[in-house]
């Protein structure tokens, strides 16, 4: 689906293809190609997206015409800006968390999401992990952000629980989700994740008076996230707070070195998959696998038979294809693939549930 504020000339059927790029510029400033990938034959121009602020629709056409792209349908732009004012999730469940014991090892603790999702608050969150109280607790990250104030809640929880807490970076950490990340007592980052950190921000209303009373409470919740990153990294405040004025992204090496994270383990097989436009310096690889996967149009597979081949197409293989038609959502984390076939196995599923 194109941005809001794009312009999109459909080249070829999105039906032809399993994968789809994005290249930005590709044409011209301004212009955009999303590549149409398939299991056999050459990469093709699916599609051609034009900025609304630098082409009208009908601008846009003639490019067309003059050079000779050929489309079979036109969305012009609808006029929305394409930055969002949060940051969103690309998949959505119930709830952006998951807590779960086993009878052995830690609490297995998940935060896959933007956090204050779906109507759960963050109380939510403390009165599940209560029942795990003094338990020790394995928290996997990959999360935009979200809530601040709930995220101080947790960060409070997980500091107060009892048990030893050891986080895991699975793919971004960004936001409130870096100062949930510094609860664990052990902090490990995978080797392609990411971690974020800024000035607080809020989206307000409200007259003279009370815009500076948040703008005040605003300070103040700087001030103690800039705390939490001292404290754990063992930098001076002053460059902590250039750090956070700079919105700053750091790699798993680059997290280390700066005192944020203890350990670097192997790549993980997860992709953020997040709308991060609201940041102003996401980091071109995970703004590629969000666009990626909103290039994605999954297939409607009818039965079993057709959701195998589908699964196949996005990159399973035959047996893990087959366990994922058996087991659904669960043979999904078991399989040996890419983050972003993985999440794509996800849409394609719920398309092939939905139509049972």
């Amino acid at each position: 689906m194109p941005y809001p504020n794009e312009h999109s000339a459909t080249i070829n059927e999105p039906s032809k293809y399993n994968k789809f790029r994005r290249e930005n510029n590709k044409l011209g400033d301004g212009i955009h190609v999303i590549w149409g990938i398939p299991n056999d034959g050459p990469v093709e121009i699916q599609a051609i997206r034009f900025e609304a602020d630098k082409f009208t629709a009908e601008a846009a056409k003639t490019w067309c015409k003059d050079n000779g792209h050929k489309y079979i349908s036109f969305e012009p732009a609808s006029g929305v800006s394409n930055k969002s004012i949060r940051p969103i999730a690309r998949h959505r469940g119930s709830s952006w968390y998951s807590i779960s014991a086993k009878d052995m090892g830690p609490v297995e603790v998940f935060i896959y999401d933007e956090i204050g999702g779906f109507g759960i608050s963050a109380t939510d969150f403390v009165k599940d992990l209560r029942m795990h109280k003094g338990k020790d607790v394995s928290l996997r990250l990959n999360t935009p952000g979200g809530d601040v104030f709930g995220g101080q809640i947790i960060y409070n929880a997980l500091k107060e629980h009892g048990g030893k807490v050891t986080t895991y970076i699975d793919g971004v950490a960004a936001s409130i989700g870096s100062v949930i990340a510094l609860a664990g007592d052990t902090v490990k980052m995978a080797d392609n994740a990411f971690f974020m950190i800024h000035n607080p921000f809020a989206i307000l209303a409200g007259d003279a008076d009370e815009l500076r009373k948040k703008a005040n409470l605003l300070d103040k919740i700087k001030g103690t996230m800039a705390n939490t990153y001292a404290d754990k990294s063992g930098k001076d405040l002053d460059t902590i707070n250039t750090w956070m004025n700079d919105e700053t992204w750091f790699t798993a090496v680059e997290a280390k070195d700066a005192g944020f994270c203890d350990e670097i383990s192997g790549e993980a097989k997860v992709a953020a998959c997040f709308d991060l436009s609201i940041y102003a310096h996401t980091p071109q690889k995970l703004m590629s696998e969000f666009e990626l996967m909103a290039t994605f149009v999954p297939p409607k597979p009818k039965d079993a038979r057709e959701l195998e081949h589908a699964l196949r197409d996005v990159g399973f293989s035959r047996s893990e294809s087959r366990a994922i038609v058996a087991r659904g959502y669960k043979g999904i984390g078991q399989c040996d693939a890419d983050a972003v076939a993985k999440i794509a196995a996800y849409e394609i599923i719920n398309l092939f549930r939905a139509s049972a």
